[in-house]
């Protein structure tokens, strides 16, 4: 007789602590994996500010449409191959730092704030420094080629731990909830051999009291 979904909770919920057991395995070796192999990464942020002062007369939703155009023209320009080398090119002169169009462009992103008027860039490494400089850097030239895009407008780079800070990612996460899932599945499979084999070893003893 097929056993059916809920007798199949309940046999976990009987042996939970197996399931417990492996996962809590599990959730061990994924760590240890993701520590000895896993590298932690850095995403320094920076951020500009924009503000347009149109010679001419318009509403408020238009300026704003204007800035929001401005905002994302220079999200996609930014991707740019002649950008990024000229970037590439400015952290080698700067920070004597050599970085490929490629690496950027992978690892550069760029994002209107939510005001419309705040440009969030970010740049990840294993290097803490790097990413650092990368930041900074892409803030100066992007402020510079929204200057181009839109002249009436006045950029920032704004200051201060809100806008230009460094978050660090251990990079733990995926190989311990990997670890926790296989130990987890692992202790299911465990369980149901069990129970197979209860219930052959109970046809067993059928057959032979018969």
């Amino acid at each position: 007789m097929k056993a059916t979904i809920f007798q199949y909770l309940q046999l976990l919920k009987k042996h939970y602590w197996i399931l417990a057991v492996c996962t809590l395995l599990g959730f061990t070796i994924g760590l240890v994996l993701a520590k000895t192999l896993q590298r932690p990464t850095y995403t320094a942020y920076s951020a500009i500010s924009m503000t347009n002062k149109y010679k001419q007369k318009l509403s408020k939703s238009e300026r704003r449409a204007k800035d929001v155009e401005a905002v994302k023209t220079e999200a996609v320009v930014v991707k740019q191959p002649m950008v990024l080398q000229n970037l590439s090119a400015a952290l080698n002169e700067t920070y004597n730092v050599e970085l490929s169009a490629t690496s950027l462009r992978d690892n550069l992103h760029m994002t209107p704030a939510n005001n419309d008027h705040v440009i969030i860039i970010n740049y990840t490494s294993t290097n803490q420094a790097l990413a650092r400089s990368v930041a900074d850097e892409s803030a100066l030239l992007s402020a510079r080629n929204l200057k181009m895009i839109s002249p009436d407008s006045s950029v920032d780079i704004l200051p201060g731990d809100n806008f230009r800070y460094v978050n660090f990612n251990p990079g733990y996460t995926d190989g311990i909830i990997l670890g926790i899932a296989i130990g987890f599945f692992i202790g299911m499979i465990i369980v149901m051999k069990m129970d197979l084999l209860k219930r052959g070893d109970k046809a067993d003893d059928k057959a032979y009291a018969k």
